[in-house]
């Protein structure tokens, strides 16, 4: 049986470019695979494996702002703040519609 980093590194087109995920996907458009019984997204799976273990409270984030990515130097960690910066730096920050009106 294949371990999970072959199952992951061995579906992706490792180009010059974005690593996709051809997979399955999860919401969003990232890439799903099952480890250790359980549904995890490839581009934490693909950090994990590269860099080692996320540490809590931190999110893995794509410099390229492609959800199926896998390319480990495209993702990097960052806190809930960092991402909606990362997300208003990058123009497509979405306001959520303000239900008190």
């Amino acid at each position: 049986m294949d371990s999970v980093e072959d199952s992951l590194w061995s579906r992706i087109d490792q180009g010059p470019g974005c690593w996709v995920w051809p997979g399955a996907k999860r919401k969003g458009g990232y890439g799903a695979i099952w480890r250790n019984g359980r549904g995890m997204s490839t581009h934490r799976l693909a950090y994990e494996l590269t860099y080692g273990p996320i540490p809590a409270g931190l999110l893995v984030l794509h410099r390229c702002d492609n959800p199926p990515c896998c390319r480990p130097d495209h993702l990097f960690l960052g806190d809930t703040a960092t991402n909606v910066a990362d997300a208003i730096a990058k123009g497509r920050h979405v306001n959520p519609p303000n239900r008190w009106i």
